[in-house]
């Protein structure tokens, strides 16, 4: 997709489908390397975020494949508030670092209220394969 967004406009790519896949070794429990690859986890996630001309939100529709979510609501609590915290981050908010320390706190900046983001909507999409092992009933077996 970066090779096609070098060449093409967003526009140009509209409605056009990419695949890839991601594939990880992990190293075996005994290798005696100082870093090994134990595990690996991997999620997906998409957020599409609509605003009018004067830049104020729309709509946000934050898509997200968590596998089987034990507690929904919690889940879409976490997503909602990681929405609204990157919407503040980018529209309003005026986070300064120096020497690698903020340089602002909290008070001063414009944070972006809930208020701000009231239309926003969350998908939770699980498309393991139900014979799949899922959190809680594989801690259930252990």
């Amino acid at each position: 997709m970066k090779q096609e967004l070098d060449k093409h406009s967003l526009t140009e790519l509209e409605g056009r489908e990419f695949y890839a896949e991601y594939d990880c070794v992990t190293d075996p429990m005994t290798s005696e390397k100082p870093n090994r690859v134990s595990h690996v986890a991997y999620g997906y996630a998409t957020h599409v975020v609509i605003l009018d001309r004067e830049g104020r939100i729309q709509k946000v529709v934050a898509a997200h494949d968590v596998g089987k979510a034990i507690n929904p609501n919690g889940v879409e609590g976490q997503i909602e508030g990681g929405v609204v915290m990157g919407l503040g981050y980018a529209l309003t908010e005026k986070f300064s670092v120096r020497n690698g320390a903020p340089a602002v706190t909290l008070g001063t900046l414009d944070c972006c209220a809930r208020h701000r983001s009231r239309r926003l909507s969350v998908i939770l999409s699980r498309r393991t394969p139900p014979l799949w092992p899922m959190g809680r009933r594989v801690w259930e077996k252990l």
